[in-house]
Parts: C-alpha cells; structure tokens; sequence
C-alpha cells in the first residue's frame, strides 16, 4: 500500500519535472497502459503547455502521435499537435523537420482514408474531427491536402461539422494565401449559411482593402439573414471597437455606413457580441467576444463560442475559447415549450409533463434499436409474451393517462374528448399531406448531437462530443444525478478542498540603460468548502408538500496575488510588489419546515461570533537586497467605517460593518500618482457580528389560514434562547369591506406595537392608525369620510383627528354639499380645522356654468388668545366667444385683515375680431384698493391689414405696449408700423417710436426701394429723430448704369448737423481690367480723391493705388513681370509714395540652376539694404551662398557672407567647407572623409582666427563577419587652456562566448578616464557558466574607480554564485563588497536535501559580515527536517524544524529559534493537526510573549484523559487564556489562566528507575506574593539531562534546575560550513586556513561525534535573586565555540568563547564577556600559543583589554631559530609587554653561539626611551 501511495506522487510530479527524460518515461506508461485514463488525460493537458521543446521532444510525441489512432480519448491527438506548434514558433524551419513533416503527413493521410471509407462510424467521425483540430493546433497543411479540404467546404454530402473543421483548420496557416478562397466560399449563397459565416471569420483573420469591399458588396446583395445578420454586427463592433489589434480594420471600414438592414432580432438570427475594455495609459485590456449563429433548418441556436482576449505590453494573448454546437433538440423543445403546451396540464412544468418526455425518449431508442423493435412487434402478435419495448413504443406528443398493462408496466390510455381527437386526426392528416410534396430536410430532428470544445492559447486542447440517445444515456448513467443528489440531501457532511496555484507569470524586458526590468505575477487559490444538507419528507400522501430541509454551509475562500517590478542591478535590487488578497470565511446553519401553504418555518444560526463575509487587502512593498519594506504609500487616504443602524441591530441582534481605506486620488490633476494599486495599500471589509452573543438562532414563522369571509396571515420573527426577548410580528386579517394589520417588536423589557385598520364601502370610509410604545398610545391617526344623499344634493363630511401621547394635536370636520340644477354646479363648503395653538373655518360658494366660473371663499382664524383675522377671496372668468369674435372677462380680488398690503384687485379683459387684438389688465393693490388714481394698467394692441384676395394690394402691420404704474411714476409707450407697396416696385417703409420719460418721444424711419428693373438696383433712406434734438438721416443710392458699371452715392447728416457726401464710380471690364474712382466730401475734412486699377495680362501684373487728401499725395504702384520659361528672370517692383517719403522693393528672380534671389529695398533717405542668395544643386556638388548688406548706400564693407560647398567622388571620398564672414571676423569649418572597406578615416578643421582653430582626426574600423572586431580612435586639438590635446580610444572584440571591450578617454593633459567590460556566457552547454567583469577608472576625485566581477555557475544539482565590487576613490581608502553563495540539491527515492550557504562582506561597520548556512531535508515525503544558522556581526541565529505532513489531519511541525536578543533568546513555534488524537496547534512562543491557539481534546477514559485550550495574543487585556485538564497515570493537571492569573494545581510521580524519577507538586492562586507555590524533585540522566532540587512558597524559593540536550544532528551537520565560511572569525580569532583535503574528510566525517550540547539552569538563593542563564557548546572539528548567558537582578552577562585546538602545540581562545555595568561594560581575553615540535618556533601571547581602561594589560614572546648550514645557528627573542600605566615595553634581542664564539644583542624600549647593550666573546676552549 505504501509503495502505491509513493507511486503516485511520483507520478503527479512528472508532469512538472520539465526534462525530456521525464517527458520519455511519461510517454513509455502511457504506450503499455500503465496509468489510469484519467491521469494520462491530466498528463496530456499539462504537457501541452511546453514552451520550447527540442527535437527530442519532439520524437517522443511523434510516437504519442502514432499511439493515438488506437485511442479513443481525442486529448493524445491534440496535446501531441499542440506541443508541435509550441515547437515551430521557435523554430522557423520547422517546416522542414523529418519529425514534422513525417506527423502532418500521417494525420493527413489518416483522414484521407478515413474520409474516403466513411459510411457514418461514430468512431471514424470523431477521429476526423480531432485529425482536423490537430492540424489546426501545428498552422502547417500540405499544398496536396488543402486542395482535398477545398473540396470538401463546399460540397453538401459531408457532415456539417467536418466541414467546419475543416475551416477551422486554416486558423494557423498563411491568411493571405488563402483569403480569396474562403470569400469565394462567403459569396455563394448555395452553401450552408453556417459553413458561410465560418468562411467569413477565416477571411477577417487577416483583412484588406479589396476583402472588405467584396464583403461589403456581398452584403448588400445578400439572400440569407442569418448570414447577413451576423456579417452586419461584427462589422459594427469592429468599427466600434477600442482593441489595438482592430485599428487596421477600422482604418478600411473608416467613413463607411455600414447599412441596417440586416439590423434583425437577436432572438432568432445569428450575431456577433462583443465587449473591449483598453487602457491607453498602461497599455492593456481586454476583449470578449461571443457569436451566436443559427441555422436555416432550426429556431434553436446551432453554435456558441466565447472568446477572452488580452492585451498586454503590445501583445495579444487569447486566453481561452469555448465553442459548443448543438443539433436535434427541437422535439424534446417543441414538446414543452409550443404554444398549446406551454405550462398545461401535460406540461413538462406540471406535475404530469414528464410523460410526453419519455415519450419522446423512447422513440428515439425505438429509432436506433429497429431490430428489437422488430422482435417487439413479433412477439406481441403472439399475444404470449409480454415485452417493455412493446408496451412503451407510442406517438408521442398525445394525452395519456396513467394505467397498468398485463405486463404489469406502466402504459397510458387516451381518455380525451371527441373534440381533441378530430383536432389530432386533423394534424396527422397534415402531416401526411406535407410528406407527399417530395421534399426532405438533410436534418433529423429526433437524433440529438452535442459537441463541446475547449481552446487554450490558441490550441484546441479538449474536444467532448454526444451522439444519440445511447451516448446520453451511458452518460447519464455515469454521472447518477439521482444518486448524487440523494446522497447531497441524505445529511452527510461535504468536504470540498482545493489549492491551485492558478497564475505564475514573468517578464522580462530590457531597460534602455542595459538593466533588464522583470516583471512577475503570482496567483494562488485556496477553498475549503464544507456543507451538508438533509430533506425529510412529511405525510407524502398528502396533496399539499410537507418537508423539512436542515443544512449548513461553511465556505472558506483565501486568494492571494502577488505582483513585482523589479530591476536587479547585480550588487543591487529595486522595485516595487504589490501583495493583494481576497478572503471570505464564515458558517451559517439552517433548517426549514413546510407545512403546505399554511405554514412555512426557517430557523437560520450563526455558530460564529464575528464573520469575515468578505475582506479584500493589499499591501505596498519596496523591494530592495535585505528585505522588502513596507511603504505606507500617499498620505493622504479616505477611510471610513461604518455599520448598520443601531435599530436593526437592536431588531436583529446583528451588526454588519464596512470598512475601507484607500489612497485619496482626488488632487491627480495637480500631482501625478502611479496608479491606484500603486498608491498605497488598500483596504476593504465586509463583516458580520453578533451585538448579543447570546443569540444563536434566528427564526422566521409564517402562517396563513384562509376561511370563508376572509384570511388571516401572519409573519414572525424571533430569536430564541437569547437574553433578551426579541421578537418582530407582522399579522394581516381581511374581511369582507375590512383591512386590519398590526406589527409588534419586543426588544427586552421594550414593546413597540403599531395597528392600522381600513374600511372601505361606498357610503363609508376609513383609516385608523395607532402606535403603541410600552403600553403608552404614542400615535393616534384617524380618518374617514362619510358619504349621503338628500333629494338633489350629495352631502359629504370628512373627518379627520390626529393625537400624539394621548394629546389631540389636530383635528378637522366639516361639510360639503352639491347641488346640480340646470347645468349649473354648486358647491357648498364649510370646514373647520383646529390645533392646540390655531383655530380656522372655512366657508365657501364655488359656482360653475356654461358661461361664468366664480368663486367665494371665506377663511376665519384665530391663533391662541389673539383677535379673530379673516380672508376674503372672490372670483369671475366670463367667456362672450361666438363664432366671429373672443372675448374674455374676468376680475379677482383678494382681502385680509392682518396683512392688508397683500389685498389686490385686478380686471382683465381679452377681445380679438377681424385681425384686431386688444388685452388690458388692471391691477391695483395696497390698503386703498378702490382707489382709481392707483391702477395700474397694462394694454397691448395688435393690428394687421393684408387683403387675401388682391395680393398686390398694400398691407399694414401695427403694434403697441402701453404701461401705466401711477404710483412709480411710469409711463412707458412703444409702438412698431410697417407697410410694404408694390406699386413702383418693392417699398418697405418701417416706424418704430416710444416713450420711457414722459414729454420725451423718439422713432425711427426706415425705407428702401426697390424698383424693377433688369439692371441692379436700389435706393435705402433712413432718418432718426429725438426730441430736443436734430433729425440724423441718410440715403444710399446704388445704380447700375450699364452692365458691369456702377454708380455709388451716400449723403448723411448727423444729430450735430455735420454731413458728409461720397461719390464713386466702378468699372469692370474683364478679370484683366478693373478700375475704382472715388470722391469723399464734408464739412469736417478736407476732399479726398482716390483712383485704383488693376491690370493683368500673361506674364506681366500691375496695380496702382492713388489716393490725395487735401493737397498731399499717397500712392501705392505694384508691378509683377514673370517669365514662364524659367532661363529669365522674373522681376517684382513695388513703389509706396507717403507724402514726400518713397519706399520701393526691388525682387529678382532666377530659376534655372544655379538659383538665385536678389532683393534692393529702399528706405527712404535712411538705408537701402542689399540681399542676395544662390543655390547649386547637382548630383556630386552642392553649393549655398548668401549676402546680406544693410548699409549699402553708406558703407559697403558692413555686410554678412555665408558660402557652403559640399563635393563628392565616387571613391566615397567626401569634402566640405563653411565659410562666415561678416565685420571683422571670418568663421572658416573644413571637413574630409575617406572610407576604405572597412576602415573609415578624416578630418575636421574648424578656425575663427589666424591662430584660433579646433582640429579633430578619427579613424575606426569595423571588420564584419561571425566574430566582432571594431577600433576607434579620434584625436582632438584645441587653443583653450588645459584642453590642447584630447583623445579618445575606444574597442570591442568577441570570439565565440567571449566578448571583451574597452575604452579610454584622455583630456586636460593628464585626465583620463578608463573603461573595461569582458563577459563569457555559455548557455548552450551544461553546466550552465557565467562570466562578467566591469571596471571603471578615473583620475578624479568625483568620480571613483569601480570594478564589479560576477562569477555564476550550476548544473542539476549546483548552484555557485560569486559577486564583487570593488570601489575606490581618490582620497579614499578602497572599499569592497562581496557575495558569495552555494545551493545544492541531492536526492534518491527516500530523501531530498537542499543545503546552501551565503557569505555577505561590507566595508561598513554596521554590518561588515554576514552569512546563511541552511539544510533540509525531506524523508519518505513526509518527514520534514530542516536548520539554518544565520550569522552577522558574529551574532548567530539558529533556525531548527523538525516534523512530519502525512496529510491535511495528520501533521505536526515545530520550530525553534535562538536569537542574541535576550528578549527573545528562544522562539517556539509548534503548527500541526492530529485527527487521531484530537489535537490542533498554532502557537508562537517567545520567553515574554506568546501567539496563538492550541486546542487538545485527547479523552480515553474518565481516568485517561488530556484537555487543552489555550489562546495567547498580543492584545494587553488578552495575553493570554488558557485551560489545562489532564489526568493520566502518573500526572495530574488542572489550571486555568487569565492573562497574569494562574489558579490550579500540577501534581507529578513516577519512578522508572534510578535515572529517571519525578515527584513534584505546584499549587497556583491568584493571591499576591503566593502566585505559584511547589516543590520540585526531578532526575533524569539519558539522552538529555535533568537535575532539578527546587521549592518555592510565597515569595521564597530555594534550589536550582538544571537541564541539558545535544543539538539536533542536522545542526551539527552545519558547522563544517560555518567553519568554511569563517563567519565567527574576527581580527583576533583567525585560526590557519584547512586545506581542501581536510574538508573534504571533514564532509564524510560522522557528526554524531562532535559534541553539541545545550544546557539551561537556574538557582534560587534565599539570601540572593534568583540566577538563571543558559551554555550553548559546540564542537567542530579542531574548533569549540561556546556562547553563555547569566541573567542577574543588575542585567544580563554574555560570554562568548573561541577556542581553537587542533593539538597541544597550537592553541588559539578568544574569552569575551559582556555585561551591563556601568564599570565593566566589556572584557576580552586573548591567548594564542604555538610551538615547534623541534622546539625551533615559539610564540606565546595572552593580552587582556577591559572596557574602562584605555589600553589592555598583556605579554607576547616570539622566539625563533634560525638554522644556517654554514654558520652556526642564530636565536631570535622578541618580548612585548603591555601595561595600563607605561603603555608598551619592547624587549628584543638576538644571540649567535657557536663552540668558541658568543655574540649577542639586547635593545628596550619603554615610549621615548630606548636601552641597548650588545655583548661579544671568545673563548680558545669549548665550551
């Protein structure tokens, strides 16, 4: 069993392995059948994702190919066919693989034969259609079988859905090679409108202008709808459409009005849907499109597709694509959904309609089982045998009955009227007549066939197809609906969980300063949804339904997403993530019981407390090298939170919440901001909490009971259990004539209680309606209306009274009476109206006949104590109209007593006769209303004359506003004529006058005559008059004496009587010829004379202006000579006469080459300016020059000179020069070029003095070819200080991999900047390699010298990186970084490790070392075991986990983490759940805080039993709460904890033997002082060890605890790479570096023997605070290290040693302690020893250096041997004492002995001063 549990992870994960192997072994289980069908379709899908499969991928799925035709599943076709295409886009001459060319042959074939021998195989016929998808997925057809497919399109014999593969199988191949074809398929109108429209699509996939136009063309004279319908709206969405990747389209469908006419119902012809949504600022968005098409021969849709396109980065990615197809479902519709069906008896909705369904079922198997059927008939002619078949074989579509044949099946009987029948007979009569007409559709109506497709970026990957009643009835047989919802209301509990990882995207593109920008989304999904339902049914022979339903659902959904832009710049990383996430969590229960329709109970409960309903949050982070940072993004955000209304959550005891907070956007137009998700995190939930938690349940009643008068229903809601009485009740009685309703809510002691009450008859209505609170009638409303009728008059009395707290507020009654006498109308009213602070009667006449509406009403008030006030309104309209005049009289008039400055009177009177239209109102107001002098008056006249019969008759028009207001002191008067003659012609004479001031008046006269004439003519008159004032007049007279001659004359005076007279005469003879003469005269200036002409001919214009004032002249003369044959010149002259002042402009013109333009201007007597310009223009010359002079007539010399020359050879040899001259100075610019194959040299010289000049020289050279070779060198010499000589080298070279660049740039004589880049990439082998080396040097201060090198290899099982950077800068002392990492894998079948390491240097001292040294390991798949030692700062972290995942109930992980913080020194974390033993944690804890949740319900017996729950947050009221209930063998414990409070007992005893013994007691109070009260005897001496001696009582404890483990083996296997990396080495500990041997013996070294040992202990002292601490020891190889820690009631105490002994001649220990005194905050011990075993070699040092003392106290002796072979050996010493006081004391000396000589050498020195004595002698014996 569990090598088969093994054997399908392997086999999940292969998949995802992305190795050919992988792909090989895949391929070899799936040709022997040696998987499950299933998981090789989920194989087949994921292995068509493949991005670039080589060709040995490709030959494994040639052979899935092959293996294909003897499967029935289409996925091996289409996942072989689509891995195919992954491999052409890649590959562009894929086309001429074997392997490809060998799999498109082999397809193509396969169907050709198929093809040809196909006689209706439902295998065959699926075989072709995968075939086809399969060629569509590779885009690649052979010339031979796209003319086969061109045959099959239009022919009508093949299925449909072939042929529309067979389109669809173009999709990928050349549009452009095959769009005229698929039009001239569109354009027949003969083929199937289906086949048509996908033709259509083909064609559209790559457009052009004349397509567009042919299908435009085609449109309009198109014969089928559904074609036409579908053609006319997807070009309208196209032309609509906001998509990128339509603009060409829209671009030739530009200006074109598409017609409507094809603007058909959606409802029954095909159409084209389409949604795009694009955002220019990002450039993204995306695209649906969906086409629904029909056929000719159904109603029903045939064919669906939904298309999801998206654009992003200017690509176009199609997402998916769904297409279904549909035939034959027209019975199975048609007998439920026709019109005399519809919702009937029968109906497939009523409680019968399921009969004509299997009616209909059974006569489509009666179709495809002929032969059974056939036995059927034989044996029911026999009569002995009783057959189903038989029994169920009937006309569907007919009434039946349900009854019982001898068989003992089910049969129906007709039992319909006569009448049905006859109309039944009629039908079939019908239908046997339309049979007879001979014709047939290619359509069977009763064979059903479903097709289903799914398309995945492009490539049909999934194909699912129905054929006939057999294949939906083994379908249905598969799926068991029955079954399954049986088992979903049976009660059981649903479990439904699921994580995917459903988005995992990169992209990475280059920046334009070289960096590469990534970008990467990440997308995972989470559901664990757990839900059960149960149906009970009631009393089921009952006719009304009678059931209960209980269920619960409990969804839980978290979706994560994750998305990054980040620049990785090698030594650095920047960017920007945004983490979003979406979670929704919560549990509801519910239970219904129907009792029929009189009774309908739904109880909903809320396990939950508070609900998560949904919660959307995201995060911003900065994303850098160390860690990413959390950015709190704008400041400014809008935020809000907001629930409920308090009365709802007083009603339902709930309380739903929403909170929000996002940046605040609204100043983007002053600021501009990346974008909303880019602004900041963002926050959005929607909760739901309980305010009383005491309720569980909500339930809702409903009760209805109807009887013979009326009904009673009633609705109630309550929450039962709860601590407050909370209940809503809603009951609605009727009677005959009556309405009553009433609402009670009960909130706890709180009643609230509403009733209202209709009556409603004719004689009687009313309304009541009262609102009790608590027993008090806080509202009172009543209202009716009473209804009687006494001989001739209806008497009406209304009713109304309104009271609030008992208190009547308002209240009114009253009488209205009508009478109807004679076709008059009278109403009486009398009505009173009273408050507590008002008092009103009203009392009225309002009288209405043929002739006179009138109107009297009288309102009598009172407010409180005051005077009675009174209202008087009277009213009449009279209309006099009869048939030749209207007339209308009226008069209103209004009185009060307490505002009398609100009473008016007002007369209006409105008559109109015979085209006379007089109104005026009369309106007076104020406290004399009868006074006349008062009245205000308004009168309008309209009058108008005009005889219909003689239209040349004269006609009038007349207008006047008179308003009169005597008491402003108004008197305005306007009034309009107008009269128009046709005697002499055309005459409108207009007046208009007025009065705004009394005795002042003024009008306007205006008249023009137009005579008729056949010469242009007209005379206009205007006069003004005011008074006090003179007349202003005018006359205009335009004459046209003869054709194309015109007489103009104006006269005028004005007010002032000043006049003026102008003349003029104008002459046109032709376009040639035109002349104007002109004469101005008045009184105000002198004459003004002015004669213009214009003349042209061909090549010669002139014009003449002359105009004199008075005697002074002014003149304009233009002259234009211009010769067509471009060898003259043309000449411009223009001449301009101001008095005695002449200006003229002289233009010179010259076309032919060279070109040139001259121009004199002449200014006066002040300056005449000179301006010349020539162009030449040739094939190897080209010449510009330019002369301006602008004090010509004075000083010749002052003028501007620019001359280029531009020549070219055809060696390529090029030269030019600039030449700039103008006063006192010359700008000279020379240049050469030459060119040589690949060498490009020449100069530029560059002068604007004698001795001022700039000269460059350059040359470089680039050779072509595999490999790149280019040089460059440019020398530049300039006259300016410190920048004579400059220069500027420059290369590249590359040969295979390598590629190698430099360039150097020299200036300022001794400035120089050098630059060096070199790479060596090889990613086309493996082990993947790579080599880039980056240096920058430079002579200035500002600009440092910078060498970066990265070094990166890795292979399968390795990954090495090694980063540097090495920066150094003038005054600088140089500073390095570097990284360094190694990851490796290994595994076999029963584990997996992943271990690495990385080394961080700086030069800073915050952080000048780091390192990670990390191993996991994972066993059998489950076990888990992992440790990580994290160094910086020689600081050290450690990271332990250990634990197994067997499955989603069975797992346990826990965690530990030793940091340097003494706050934190250790940090558990356990995280499992175990089913079995009921056990769930959660739980972080630190040794002064603790998160989390553990929850333990182990019960075996009452004597056998672990409880457990505990809660720890970080919230202050809530640290911590827990309850601990255990009671087992040898260990009872029983305590409950509220944050600080303790209270319970521990009791522990057992004895296993001398090593292992425990008899302990612990008592917790909450008590003062006496919070934990025990004593304590524990020994335990195996693996780990325990002594622990200790009591405590009250504030008194005595004793200590001691407590020892090893350290896990996975952490001891780390320490050979701590010691690899030298993380813990400083300047003082820096023992000699291990050869590669020795590490390597150190790698297969056992562990398990290196000491590793952690022991905590704690003392407790009566006369002395308690002492506790920690000793962490590890050995590794020659090294030990031990790190301790004491915490005392002054602080903690750190010691940290270092000790290094491989032997005893060599020792190295390094002692530091750290403390928290003020006097000894540090102390550092140092010990260095090594030896010779020759006893040559000695050094010995031991310093000591204490933290307040400003040197260190110490020795260190050296002592060496010097051997010489020739001379006798030398003794060396050396000894360095170190003193608080002196400072330094230096003693070294020196000795040679030999056997008769003695010489020696001994010097001190102690600061400044210095001792030396050297000693000499010989001896002639030996010594």
């Amino acid at each position: 069993m569990q090598f088969f549990f093994f054997r399908n992870h392997v086999l999940d994960a292969l998949p995802h392995i992305g190795s050919t192997a992988s792909y090989q072994l895949m391929r070899d289980l799936l040709l022997t059948d040696s998987v499950s069908k299933k998981m090789a379709v989920n194989w087949l899908k994921t292995l068509s994702f493949i991005q670039r499969p080589d060709e040995d991928t490709v030959e494994t799925f040639y052979t899935i190919l092959e293996f294909s035709r003897s499967k029935a599943e289409p996925e091996y076709t289409l996942s072989a066919s689509s891995v195919i295409h992954s491999y052409c886009r890649y590959n562009a001459e894929c086309g001429q693989n074997m392997r490809v060319k060998w799999i498109i042959q082999s397809l193509e074939s396969d169907f050709i034969q198929i093809f040809n021998t196909f006689r209706g195989e439902l295998r065959l016929y699926k075989r072709m259609i995968a075939i086809l998808k399969g060629l569509g997925n590779i885009g690649i057809l052979s010339e031979h079988f796209v003319e086969q497919l061109q045959k099959i399109i239009p022919e009508n014999f093949p299925p449909l859905s072939i042929r529309l593969e067979a389109i669809f199988a173009f999709r990928r191949s050349n549009c452009e090679k095959y769009r005229s074809f698929f039009l001239d398929v569109y354009e027949n109108f003969t083929i199937n409108s289906e086949v048509r429209i996908a033709a259509y699509l083909q064609a559209m996939i790559c457009p052009d202008h004349f397509s567009i136009n042919k299908i435009k063309n085609v449109l309009k004279m198109e014969e089928i709808n559904q074609v036409g319908s579908f053609v006319w709206s997807h070009l309208t969405n196209l032309a609509k459409s906001s998509s990128p990747v339509n603009i060409a389209v829209q671009s030739l469908l530009l200006n074109d009005d598409i017609s409507t006419k094809f603007k058909l119902d959606i409802r029954k012809f095909s159409r084209n849907y389409q949604h795009t949504l694009f955002f220019d600022k990002y450039n993204l968005g995306t695209t649906t499109d969906m086409n629904i098409i029909f056929g000719t021969e159904s109603y029903l849709p045939r064919m669906a597709t939904l298309n999801l396109t998206t654009y992003l980065f200017g690509h176009s990615v199609n997402i998916f694509e769904i297409t279904a197809r549909a035939e034959g479902f027209e019975q199975l519709f048609i007998a439920n959904f026709k019109p005399e069906k519809f919702f009937n008896q029968y109906s497939l909705f009523s409680k019968r309609g399921i009969n004509p369904l299997i009616d209909i079922i059974y006569n489509w198997l009666s179709k495809n089982n002929t032969e059974n059927d056939a036995a059927s008939k034989s044996s029911t002619n026999t009569g002995s045998q009783c057959n189903p078949k038989t029994a169920l074989k009937r006309k569907p579509f007919e009434n039946h009955t349900m009854g019982h044949d001898n068989c003992g099946y089910k049969i129906y009987s007709s039992n319909d009227s006569i009448s049905i029948k006859d109309v039944n007979d009629r039908k079939t009569l019908f239908h046997k007549s339309i049979e007879h007409l001979g014709y047939t559709l290619k359509y069977d109506y009763n064979n059903p066939v479903f097709q289903f497709g799914t398309r995945i970026f492009g490539s049909d990957l999934h194909f699912f197809s129905l054929n006939g009643i057999p294949e939906y009835a083994e379908l249905s047989k598969k799926l068991d609906v029955l079954q399954q919802l049986s088992e979903f209301l049976s009660g059981k509990e649903i479990i439904y969980t699921k994580s995917k990882l459903f988005l995992d995207a990169s992209y990475v593109i280059p920046l334009a300063v070289g960096l590469p920008l990534s970008i990467d989304l990440f997308g995972a999904s989470s559901i664990d949804l757990r839900t059960s339902c149960k149906l009970d049914y009631k009393n089921p022979d009952s006719s009304d339904l009678n059931f209960d339903i209980k269920g619960m659902i409990k969804p839980t959904i978290l979706v994560d997403m994750v998305g990054s832009m980040s620049s990785d710049m090698f030594y650095a990383q920047s960017g920007v993530k945004v983490k979003s996430t979406m979670y929704t969590n919560f549990e509801v229960a519910g239970e219904l019981k129907v009792r029929g329709k009189k009774s309908v109970t739904f109880s909903l409960s809320l396990p939950q407390n508070a609900t998560d309903i949904f919660t959307v949050h995201s995060e911003l982070l900065k994303i850098s090298r160390s860690a990413d940072e959390y950015q709190t993004g704008i400041k400014s955000r809008r935020s809000n939170s907001s629930c409920t209304w308090p009365l709802f959550e007083t009603a339902t005891a709930l309380k739903v919440c929403l909170d929000y907070s996002v940046p605040n956007l609204n100043n983007a137009k002053k600021i501009t901001y990346p974008g909303l998700l880019l602004s900041g995190p963002m926050n959005f939930s929607v909760s739901l909490a309980k305010s009383d938690l005491t309720a569980k349940n909500w339930m809702f009643q409903y009760t209805y009971d109807q009887h013979r008068n009326g009904s009673n229903w009633a609705v109630l809601f309550f929450t039962p259990g709860s601590s407050f009485e909370r209940s809503i009740t809603a009951n609605v009685s009727t009677q005959p004539e009556i309405l009553n309703a009433s609402l009670l809510f009960v909130h706890g002691l709180s009643k609230v209680s509403s009733m209202c009450q209709l009556i409603g008859t004719n004689i009687y209505r009313r309304f009541n309606f009262l609102l009790d609170t608590n027993g008090n009638r806080s509202l009172d409303f009543s209202i009716e209306l009473k209804r009687k009728e006494e001989r001739n008059v209806l008497v009406y009395k209304p009713k109304m009274l309104l009271a609030i707290n008992g208190v009547n507020i308002t209240g009114a009654v009253g009488t209205v009476r009508t009478y109807v006498k004679s076709g008059i109308v009278q109403n009486d009213m009398d009505f009173s109206f009273e408050t507590r602070k008002l008092q009103m009667l009203i009392r009225g006449l309002l009288a209405q006949s043929e002739v006179t509406k009138s109107v009297n009403i009288t309102v009598n008030y009172r407010f409180q104590a005051n005077k009675i006030e009174s209202i008087h309104f009277q009213g009449r309209l009279t209309n006099s109209d009869d048939e030749s005049k209207v007339e209308y009289d009226g008069n209103m008039k209004l009185k009060t007593s307490a505002h009398p400055n609100l009473n008016f009177a007002s007369n209006v009177t409105w008559r109109s006769l015979q085209g006379h239209t007089e109104g005026i109102i009369a309106f007076n107001s104020g406290r004399n209303v009868g006074d006349s002098g008062a009245t205000n008056i308004l009168h309008l006249v309209l009058s108008r004359f005009h005889s219909e019969e003689k239209i040349w008759d004269d006609s009038r028009l007349y207008a006047s506003l008179d308003v009169k207001l005597p008491r402003n002191n108004i008197d305005y008067k306007l009034f309009l004529k107008h009269e128009e003659r046709y005697k002499n012609g055309s005459e409108h004479n207009v007046i208009l006058g007025g009065q705004i001031i009394p005795g002042k008046e003024a009008s306007i006269l205006f008249s023009i005559l137009i005579p008729r004439h056949s010469l242009i003519a007209f005379d206009v008159f205007f006069n003004v008059t005011v008074t006090n004032f003179n007349s202003c007049s005018g006359r205009l007279k335009f004459v046209e004496k003869l054709p194309k001659t015109y007489l103009i004359n104006f006269n005028g005076t004005w007010f002032t009587e000043q006049y003026i007279v102008i003349k003029s005469k104008y002459k046109d003879y032709s376009t040639r010829l035109q002349m104007l003469k002109m004469i101005v005269e008045s009184g105000s200036f002198e004459t003004i004379t002015l004669n213009a002409s214009y003349r042209r001919v061909q090549a010669f214009t002139y014009s003449n202006f002359l105009v004199k004032y008075g005697e002074d002249p002014y003149s304009l003369i233009m002259q234009l000579n211009f010769k067509p044959d471009n060898i003259k010149s043309s000449i411009c002259e223009m001449r301009l006469q101001l008095k005695e002042k002449v200006y003229w402009l002289n233009t010179i013109l010259l076309v032919k080459q060279p070109l040139m333009v001259q121009v004199e201007i002449h200014l006066d007597k002040w300056r005449d300016i000179y301006i010349k310009s020539s162009v030449l223009h040739l094939d190897t010359q080209k010449e510009l020059s330019l002369e301006l002079n602008w004090d010509r007539n004075r000083d010749p010399s002052r003028r501007l000179l620019l001359a280029v020359d531009y020549k070219k050879t055809l060696s390529m040899d090029q030269s030019g020069q600039v030449l700039v001259t103008y006063p006192d100075r010359t700008l000279s610019f020379n240049f050469n070029s030459h060119s040589r194959d690949s060498e490009n040299y020449g100069d530029v010289y560059v002068s604007w003095a004698v001795n001022e000049f700039v000269s460059i020289k350059y040359n470089f050279i680039l050779m072509g070819g595999n490999n790149l070779n280019t040089r460059i060198y440019t020398e530049i010499h300039t006259p300016f200080q410190g920048w004579h000589n400059n220069r500027l080298e420059a290369g590249a070279y590359s040969f295979g991999t390598l590629f190698v660049a430099n360039a150097s740039v020299l200036w300022g004589e001794n400035k120089k900047i050098e630059f060096i880049c070199k790479s060596d990439i090889n990613i086309d082998e493996f082990p993947f390699n790579l080599f880039v080396h980056f240096g920058l040097n430079s002579s200035f201060v500002e600009i440092p010298s910078v060498n970066m090198e990265m070094n990166h290899c890795h292979d399968l099982n390795k990954f090495a990186t090694d980063l540097s950077l090495l920066y150094d800068s003038v005054n600088e002392t140089a500073k390095i970084y570097s990284w360094k990492s190694i990851w490796e894998v290994s595994k076999n079948r029963q584990y997996q490790n992943i271990s690495g390491t990385i080394l961080v240097l700086s030069p800073h001292k915050e952080f000048w070392k780091g390192s990670l040294v990390t191993k996991f390991c994972f066993k059998n798949q489950k076990h888990v075991l992992g440790a990580a030692l994290l160094t910086f700062n020689l600081r050290e972290i450690t990271f332990a986990m250990d634990g197994y995942i067997n499955k989603f109930n069975d797992n346990m992980i826990t965690i530990n983490v030793t940091t340097p913080l003494n706050k934190f020194r250790k940090i558990e974390g356990r995280f499992g759940l175990m089913e079995k033993e009921r056990h769930a944690v959660a739980q972080i804890r630190t040794p002064i805080t603790a998160l989390g949740v553990e929850i333990l319900f182990d019960i075996k017996t009452l004597t056998d039993f672990d409880i457990k729950f505990s809660v720890a947050t970080p919230i202050e009221n809530l640290k911590q709460m827990a309850l601990f209930t255990k009671l087992k063998r040898d260990t009872a414990d029983m305590r409950c904890i509220m944050n600080n409070i303790t209270v319970g007992f521990i009791l522990t005893w057992f004895t296993n033997d001398l090593t292992d013994f425990e008899y302990s007691c612990k008592v917790f109070t909450p008590l003062k002082d006496a919070e934990d009260n025990g004593v304590v005897i524990k020994f335990l001496n195996k693996d780990k060890f325990v002594l622990n001696l200790h009591s405590k009582l009250s504030r008194y404890s005595c004793g200590f605890q001691i407590s020892g483990k090893p350290k896990l083996p996975i952490l001891k296997q780390l320490g050979d790479k701590v010691i690899e990396l030298e993380s813990k080495y400083d300047d003082d500990f820096r023992p000699p570096k291990m050869e590669d041997s020795e590490y390597n013996n150190l790698e297969n070294m056992d562990h398990e023997n290196f000491f590793s040992y952690n022991i905590e202990f704690l003392m407790d002292l009566l006369v002395w605070p308690t002492i506790e601490g920690m000793v962490d020891i590890e050995e590794v190889f020659d090294y030990y290290f031990t790190t301790g820690n004491i915490k005392l009631l002054e602080g903690y105490v750190d010691i940290k040693n270092n000790l290094y002994f491989p032997d005893y001649l060599n020792v190295i220990n390094i002692l530091k302690i750290e403390t928290t005194f003020e006097t000894l905050r540090e102390i550092k011990l140092i010990l260095r020893h090594h030896m010779d075993i020759d006893l040559e070699n000695l050094y010995e040092k031991v310093y000591c250096t204490v933290s307040n003392l400003s040197k260190g106290v110490g020795f260190e002796v050296s002592y060496n041997k010097v051997i010489n072979y020739v001379k006798a050996p030398e003794h060396h010493l050396k000894l360095k004492l170190s003193l608080p006081s002196d400072g330094e004391i230096d003693i070294n000396g020196k000795m040679h002995l030999d056997d008769t000589l003695f010489q020696g050498y001994i010097e001190t020195n102690a600061g400044k001063k210095n001792f030396s004595l050297a000693a000499a002698f010989e001896v002639k014996h030996r010594i």
